[in-house]
């Protein structure tokens, strides 16, 4: 039986160069070991090509990113946290590193110049990113990369919220932008993982790859699901997903509105069906199931 072969968006092969540890498994013109950085960036795109032209995902402050290519002002490598392969911005990457402490547990919080809010912004961080705490002042905490931040926006690193889909809820009217996942934009799928991991899960990062994840949760009988939906259920067409707020309405990042909806799912699965296609699959993520 011949071996499937491996996604490249979650392995860091081409033809013409790959990573060590994929030698065997796939033709390299070269194999090489990875240097390990950390985006130093608030939040910094993941783009298919050593260019800005398509934007595939996105990295949030304090992820790690192990580069395989450097070209002109890209590196080429995959995130740690869900694998994803792609080209990132050199100067938003640092090999000098932070061990993170805590990371944003809101959608979006400023780091200010001094601990005091009426100093001037340097910059925000979105939910998810990470960071290294290494002095408090007040109700403030000073960043290892520079800059003070509310501390009650902060989560230490084990913690989590009990419900996602209330995460998800406060990307509502959030634009819609392809590849993207934080507060100022992002995909459907991009909701799904941000506000899963806000709450604990690893999941993958597309709709194609978390309809089968097992981490994402247990798929449900089609006909059953669509009679019985409970909070936190996901719904997935061919390249779409929709996260339930209860029985009758689904919230959902997407071209049609451009942004994070929240809308009647009956009328959305009749809208979808006709442009596009019918409801593929339902998973009921693992803490569900004992409601």
């Amino acid at each position: 039986m011949s071996q499937k072969p491996l996604n490249p968006r979650l392995n860091p092969f081409r033809e013409d160069i790959a990573a060590a540890h994929l030698e065997g498994q796939v033709e390299a013109a070269k194999f090489v070991e990875g240097v390990v950085y950390q985006v130093n960036a608030p939040v910094t795109g993941v783009f298919r090509n050593a260019d800005d032209s398509a934007l595939d995902t996105q990295a949030q402050m304090g992820e790690v990113f192990t580069v395989y290519d450097v070209q002109g002002e890209w590196s080429w490598g995959q995130l740690s946290n869900d694998k994803y392969v792609g080209w990132i911005k050199s100067d938003h990457l640092s090999a000098k590193q932070f061990g993170a402490t805590h990371k944003v547990g809101v959608l979006r919080t400023i780091v200010f110049s001094e601990p005091n809010l009426k100093t001037t912004p340097k910059y925000m961080v979105s939910l998810n990113a990470r960071v290294a705490v290494i002095g408090q002042d007040g109700d403030y905490s000073e960043l290892a990369t520079g800059g003070w931040v509310v501390t009650e926006h902060l989560f230490s690193i084990g913690e989590g919220y009990d419900d996602f889909v209330s995460v998800a809820e406060m990307f509502q009217d959030a634009p819609y932008l392809w590849g993207g996942k934080d507060s100022l934009g992002l995909d459907c799928s991009g909701l799904v993982q941000s506000s899963m991991m806000a709450a604990g899960f690893s999941v993958p990062r597309d709709a194609s790859m978390q309809e089968v994840s097992a981490n994402v949760g247990e798929t449900m009988d089609l006909e059953t699901g669509l009679k019985s939906f409970q909070r936190g259920d996901l719904i997935f067409w061919p390249g779409h997903v929709g996260i339930m707020q209860d029985n009758e309405f689904m919230l959902h990042a997407n071209a049609h509105h451009m942004m994070c909806a929240s809308e009647p799912v009956e009328e959305a699965i009749e809208r979808i069906s006709k442009k596009e296609a019918a409801v593929r699959s339902i998973k009921r993520p693992p803490h569900l199931n004992s409601y």
